[in-house]
């Protein structure tokens, strides 16, 4: 994408270099060296921050200075014990503001947290302690004494606020968990409050069992959490164990319990278990003893080690106006950065804010603050929280956010906290670029807010039924415009699936307008809301490009009467201000307010995607217009590089009349005078994973436009460093391998790296005695309900079971709603050693979890000699029948293609399973 450059007005000629800022503004100078009975200047700085502002306020006693006032931070260490605080009496105003300012060239660190020297630690020697260790970790891990350092608040291992946290060179290290990485699982639900959610069995009650011993191991720890995705998909929580019996295997949680309960098979972690130190990068902390356990990923001398420290925010401001801070790094605090709170015309600009345990930046009332040009990362929680204006009256705030570069956050807290959430009426996030986190990267709620060239990829890593943008559940919400975003490699999500935008739960009134979606399960889902316009996008390789359905009017009908009404009357959307703004809000009580009337869908250009997913009323009470499917490339600039541009003569624009160029080179982070580079972005392996026979090919893409850039990869799963091997072209693979592969810019050493990326390809062998299943395969199409289920069922993440018997392998394939009825659909392409195969085997049926409900119908096609044939129908199959046998001839197929229906009724409980599914 190219660079465009945006300055705004009142910054012009008061945030200048060093030394030519004195003839236009007054100006103090900080130093870590400085001493607060300095002058404060140049020559003879303070040392804190506090003295100079202090020193700003007896400057402005005679009024405010000609251009301002600018407060210099040279570069070092500015430890805070407690937030740097300011009030009324410390803003500028427009044309003269406060600036506090790093020097250019130099690194000026707020810094909440105490260094523990490196002299401090020495190898663990007490015997108990090493018994509890895991022998490889012996030798390995050092010891601290924080009461001998001065360290005697040791926080909580997780509560808000409080959590104490360890960064080695300023990166966040690991609290000592089990496993390393992902999760294990809640063997059964043994609570005795058994209640069920949506006809998913669960318990109220935190008491489950475990298999294996591992969990026996920490019947001593005094202080076991747990962090787990509990019952649903997109709410996780924390658990403090209460108890563990290694006889029975059963684990008992601390009260208040998760809001959802616990379900069978839940995924949940181990942290804070000393017994689990056993790799590099891992860390303990003995609160009553004091000392700090800690395994260092290199060695320590000459390094960095800190904890958090501080509670409240780095910088607070409250009834503030026209205050800047520029060019510096906050960091290490248990609670965020900054807060502002009222006051009008603040900014952050070309900061760094990393390592902070809760919402990085939280921006509350007041007008037109500002968050521009700060890469943000490495956050616990949400990274910039905008709320403001006044709904009744739908007055404005004007709070922007604008050119951030926000990745690894939500780190520590998994849902629901976003790269930039906006609130209240009139926000805006504009040309920022969020990548790398568990959930959603943004969220809104209110009115009138601006969504526009911000780039999302590699998000909802870990989540189901969540998606990049999500909003919902009210009616009022209206007038909020997502236009020119770029959506690409959404997290897939293994129950319902995610999405690129979701408008959630009758969300109405809302613009879509001239996006751009890649590789996305649904790029846009509109869950039952009215009013909706999503026209002129382009959506390329999505299974489903869009889904408006008619919830309201089915299995989420009790919010008509509760929450929606309750919502839609707490506004006055009658009165004049709200009829002019939103007028067909003003009768919709009126005018059958569950049936999802009045979606536009106009002008989307669709690239080998799936079908759209609608409900019949949605065409019946919509507008449907100009809508155009391909299955080639129409002349996009490069595909495989993600450059998604069209010519200016491109037949799209005679196809589609009235289509509008989208102008995907200025979507994204531009060069600005805080930014003076662009990040390197993370490679594209093409395909991404995948099952192979014989060999197979693997190419590796740097998106965008960095010139000079290096690919460096190791084949082994290996971290790779700019000494691994220089990708120069396709990989060649014929045993199973984990491709890891990072982008370097032009010179020397590890900085400025882009993120690794890695994929691991397995070789399957095909033959006489050795099938391979199709739940190792990724399909090429897939069409159904939710996401394509593999290796178990649909509901529960249990086993999937037919006629009694479990599946050990397979996928479920739920057919969708289409206005011809239930359809379901999974396609998979037979190329390289997969050809050879020559016959397909399944056993088909509704999953036994459906309790004789449901009813489907199962066909298998194959594509061979130019044509799709039928091989085999099953005929209707209700729940509880008998399960059916598939054993067909597919010689010579190039596609296989399994399909399913409703069988005519409707799609409730319809768990298509397709148990052992399998290529011979």
């Amino acid at each position: 994408m190219q660079l465009c450059a945006s300055l705004r007005p009142w910054t012009c000629g008061i945030l200048l270099p060093f030394a030519v800022c004195a003839a236009q503004a007054a100006e103090f100078c900080v130093a870590p060296a400085g001493n607060d009975a300095n002058a404060g200047t140049r020559e003879q700085p303070f040392a804190t921050l506090e003295r100079a502002r202090d020193a700003v306020r007896e400057l402005k006693k005679a009024g405010p200075p000609a251009g301002g006032v600018t407060v210099w931070l040279r570069s070092g260490v500015y430890r805070l014990d407690q937030s740097f605080a300011l009030g009324a009496e410390d803003s500028g105003t427009k044309d003269a503001p406060v600036v506090y300012r790093g020097c250019d060239g130099e690194e000026a660190r707020l810094m909440g947290g105490a260094v523990v020297p490196v002299a401090a630690f020495a190898p663990v020697s007490d015997p108990k302690v090493l018994e509890r260790l895991d022998p490889a970790a012996r030798g390995q891990v050092l010891q601290a004494d924080l009461n001998a350092n001065g360290i005697t608040d040791r926080g909580d291992a997780i509560a808000s606020g409080k959590r104490l946290e360890l960064f080695f060179e300023q990166k966040r290290m690991t609290l000592a968990r089990w496993p390393n990485s992902d999760y294990t699982h809640v063997g059964d639900v043994v609570g005795g409050a058994p209640h069920r959610i949506h006809g998913i069995p669960g318990d109220k009650i935190g008491r489950f069992t475990y298999d294996g011993d591992r969990q026996s191991r920490w019947v001593d720890e005094s202080d076991v959490r747990l962090h787990g995705y509990w019952f649903w998909d997109w709410a996780d929580g924390f658990e403090r164990v209460q108890a563990i019996d290694p006889v029975r295997k059963v684990i008992e949680t601390v009260p208040p319990y998760h809001g959802y309960g616990y379900r069978k098979n839940a995924r949940y972690y181990a942290l804070n278990v000393l017994a689990e130190l056993d790799t590099p990068g891992e860390w303990y902390v003995d609160r009553q003893a004091g000392m700090l356990y800690f395994w260092p990923p290199t060695p320590i001398a000459g390094k960095e080690v800190a904890l958090s420290m501080i509670q409240t925010p780095l910088v607070a401001l409250d009834d503030v106006s026209y205050v800047t801070f520029r060019n510096l790094t906050l960091e290490f605090s248990r609670h965020g950065a900054l807060t502002i709170k009222d006051g009008t015309g603040n900014r952050l600009a070309g900061c760094v804010v990393r390592n902070v345990a809760a919402t990085a930046i939280a921006i509350t009332d007041g007008t037109d603050h500002g968050v521009l040009s700060c890469d943000i990362y490495d956050v616990g929680a949400a990274a910039i929280n905008l709320s403001g204006g006044d709904r009744k009256s739908l007055t404005p705030c004007g709070h922007f956010a604008t050119n951030n570069h926000i990745h690894h956050f939500s780190r520590l807290y998994h849902t629901y906290r976003h790269a930039i959430n906006l609130q209240g009426v009139g926000c805006s996030a504009t040309h920022n670029y969020m990548h790398d986190c568990p959930h959603e990267p943004m969220g809104f709620s209110g009115n009138d807010h601006v969504i526009e060239f911000n780039e999302f990829g590699d998000v909802c890593l870990s989540t189901d039924d969540s998606g990049a943008i999500h909003t919902g559940r009210d009616w009022t919400w209206q007038g909020t415009v997502i236009r020119y975003n770029f959506f690409h490699h959404i997290g897939g999500g293994p129950h319902v699936g995610n999405q690129g935008v979701y408008l959630d739960d009758m969300m109405s009134g809302t613009t879509v307008y001239g996006n751009v979606f890649y590789q996305i399960y649904r790029a846009n889902l509109v869950g039952g809301g009215r009013d909706n316009i999503l026209e002129n996008n382009i959506i390329v390789d999505c299974k489903i490009p869009i889904h408006i359905d008619n919830r309201l009017m089915n299995w989420a009908g009790y919010h008509k009467d509760t929450t929606m009404k309750d919502r839609l009357l707490a506004m006055p959307y009658k009165d004049p201000t709200w009829s002019a703004r939103y007028p067909k809000l003003v009768g919709i009580w009126e005018d059958d307010p569950a049936v999802p009337k009045g979606n536009i869908v106009r002008r989307n250009l669709m690239v080998r995607c799936g079908e759209m997913s609608l409900a019949p009323e949605v065409k019946q009470f919509g507008t449907f217009a100009d809508n155009l499917s391909l299955d080639q490339d129409p002349g996009f600039a490069n595909c495989d590089t993600m450059d998604f541009a069209l010519a200016d003569d491109a037949p799209v624009y005679r196809q589609i009349p009235g289509f509008e160029k989208v102008p995907f080179d200025k979507i994204g982070l531009y060069v600005d005078e805080y930014r003076k580079v662009l990040p390197v972005r993370n490679p594209l392996i093409l395909p991404n994973a995948a099952a192979f026979v014989g060999e197979t090919q693997v190419r590796v893409l740097v998106p965008g436009r960095t010139a000079g850039a290096e690919v460096r990869y190791t084949l082994d799963g290996t971290e790779p460093t700019r000494a691994s091997t220089l990708y120069a072209g396709p990989l060649q693979l014929t045993q199973t391998t984990t491709l890891s592969v990072a982008v370097y810019p032009p010179g020397t050493g590890e900085a400025g790296r882009s993120g690794t990326v890695s994929a691991i390809f397995t070789a399957m062998h095909l033959g006489p005695d050795a099938g391979i299943y199709l739940s190792d395969l990724e399909a090429t199409d897939v069409f159904c309900y939710g996401a394509l289920r593999k290796d178990s069922n649909f509901n529960v993440n249990g086993p999937m079971n037919l006629g009694g018997v479990t599946q050990a392998k397979g996928v479920v394939l739920c057919p969708q709603v289409t206005p011809e009825g239930g359809r379901g659909r999974a396609t998979y392409t037979l190329d390289g050693g997969l050809r050879n195969a020559t016959r397909f085997k399944a056993t088909v049926g509704i999953e036994d979890s459906m309790a004789k409900r449901g009813s489907a119908t199962f066909a298998v096609e194959v594509f061979r000699a130019g044509k799709w044939e039928p091989v085999f129908d099953s005929g209707i199959v209700r729940g509880g029948d008998a399960p059916k046998l598939i054993d067909v001839d597919i010689t010579g197929a190039e596609k296989l293609r399994l399909l399913t229906t409703d069988a005519g009724d409707n799609i409730h409980c319809d768990h298509a399973a397709w148990g052992n599914a399998t290529l011979q």
